[in-house]
Formats: structure tokens, sequence, C-alpha cells
């Protein structure tokens, strides 16, 4: 996966980004209702046509905008960035790669995805899927790209700015609502998505399942793929606020080369709630299942059994 660099600064010699080459980009009329006269700019709204997909945004922003595309061999489909932003890297004899970004839209397939999330994810999100298995991701920057002179400059700009992020925010609802085929598709990035990904897909990863009966399990050649997929695909974990852990028994996943571990809990409506254990420090995650009668725990129960047998 490409991985963007940071900008640090407002004068920083270099911008060592995503580098685009801006194609041929076919932009059709604005759409308007003629039959209303009072139908303000942003009323309106640009059509881009890009390597067979469709992104609209509104008329208001031809000025503010550059829409940039790399070419039809790349996953990235194409790239957004604010004009001013580049025009004040260049007159600064700046490289303006990434000056001014505001994020970007990629397809890739199950391979890419496998491979995305098994490491930090930051910069890019999952958004949608289409019925070809193709996956969709929001890339965005981690910092500040705003680009001006000076220090003035950059306080005049800041609303503008401010405004063209909070735009950007909704790209992927939008290019959702632009293309038919494609569905709604989000994964998280937490450290237990990390580790279980690596089991299915990088098979590099040294753990061991234990409960609070029976001692650690090596899996010993056990095929994690049927336990470890369900844990995967179709969910979410998201920080969940505990006071007081569960009583009862619990299985534990645990990586013992990086001192982590991480307890499902089988107390009755806890058997998605999951205790990550780390360098003296714990937190929790809460599973939220596509199908809802999935339970992480009894996900995980099925898999330390597997590896008993």
């Amino acid at each position: 996966m490409k991985r963007f660099k940071i900008m640090t600064g407002i004068c920083i010699a270099l911008f060592c980004m995503l580098a685009f080459t801006a194609c041929g980009l076919s932009i059709n009329n604005p759409t308007t209702d003629e039959s209303e006269d009072s139908a303000s700019a942003e009323d309106t709204t640009y059509t881009a046509d890009i390597g067979g997909y469709t992104f609209t945004y509104p008329a208001a922003l031809e000025e503010d905008i550059v829409i940039q595309t790399p070419g039809i061999d790349g996953e990235m489909l194409f790239s957004v960035s604010e004009k001013a932003s580049i025009e004040a890297a260049q007159a600064q004899n700046m490289n303006d790669d990434g000056a001014g970004w505001l994020f970007g839209i990629g397809k890739i397939d199950e391979d890419q995805l496998h491979e995305m999330q098994c490491g930090d994810m930051s910069g890019s999100q999952v958004f949608a899927k289409d019925k070809k298995g193709y996956y969709f991701v929001y890339y965005h920057p981690t910092d500040v790209r705003l680009v001006r002179a000076d220090n003035e400059e950059m306080e005049k700009a800041m609303e503008g700015w401010t405004a063209l992020n909070e735009w950007a925010a909704q790209a992927p609802a939008q290019f959702i609502l632009d293309n038919k085929g494609l569905k709604e598709y989000n994964i998280t990035n937490s450290a237990l998505d990390i580790y279980l990904a690596n089991i299915a897909y990088a098979d590099k990863t040294d753990y061991t399942i234990s409960t609070t009966e029976f001692g650690p399990m090596d899996p010993d050649g056990t095929d994690p793929t049927n336990y470890v997929t369900p844990l995967v695909t179709g969910v979410r974990y998201e920080e969940a606020e505990v006071e007081e852990a569960p009583d009862g028994e619990y299985v534990v996943l645990e990586f013992p080369n990086d001192d982590e571990r991480f307890d499902f809990f089988f107390a009755d409506g806890q058997q998605n709630l999951i205790r990550r254990t780390w360098a003296g420090s714990e937190e929790y995650y809460q599973a939220i299942f596509d199908d809802d009668s999935l339970k992480a725990t009894e996900l995980m129960d099925d898999w330390y059994h597997a590896i008993a047998k």
C-alpha cells in the first residue's frame, strides 16, 4: 500500500505524497432546475466521470478544487486537492505533490484488503464494496495540508479550508450514492483487528488460546481460517467504557512475543465484550456483528476446542 508522508509546516520544502498526473477528466454540464430562477450556485453540481465511476460535487467548488487521476492501472481512482494551496506551493518553488490534499478514493481487491488489515490503516477507511468483490477506500491526510505564503494568509484561508474539509468528509457517502451497485462496507482497525488479520492472512503470528479452566493451547497446525474469518469480516470492534470486568470465565487469545492478550467473556449479555491487556494497560472493545446472532466468545470457544481436539 502507498503510505502518505507527513507535511509538517507552511513552507516545507517537499511534499512527498502520491504524485498524480492530471489526466483528461470528463466534466458534464452542471445539473440545474431551470424552472427555478432562484436556484443558487450551491444547488448545482458537476459530475466527474472517472474510469467508469461517477463523482458529483457542488459547482460552487469548481474554482476551488483540483481533481487528479493517476491512470487506470493504479488503485487510486482520483484525488482531490485545494487549488489555492497548490498554487501557493508552486509560487514558493515547493514540490506541490500533496499540497492542499483533501482526500482520494481508491479501489482494491480482496488480497489488497487483507494486506491493509494486517497493518496500521491510519489515513485509510474502507467504506464500500461492489458485487464483483472490489472494495473502495477513502484516503485522507493525517496532518494539515493547507499552504499559503505566510501565517497571515493561512489565517485568512482557514474558514474556507475548514468548509472544504467538512465537504470532503461526506465524499464516501456521496460516492456510494453516485454509483449503483455499491454497498456500504465498514471495517475497524483496532489492535484486535490487526492481530486477527495477521493470523488469518499473514500466517506469521505466534499465539496461544486458553480458558480460565484450561491452560494455553498452541495452534499446532490447526487451520484458523474458519474461526478467524467471522471475527474479521462483517464485524466492527469499537472502544467500550467498562467500569468493572464481568465475573466468570473467559477465553484468552494471547501473543506471548508481544506481551498482548485479549479476553473474551462468557458472562450473559457480555459475549461480545473483549478486554485487551498490554504493557500494564487495558482497554475494552465491543464487537458489533452484521449478523447479530454471532457472539465473539462463542467463536473463540469453538476455535479453542478445535485446537484441543
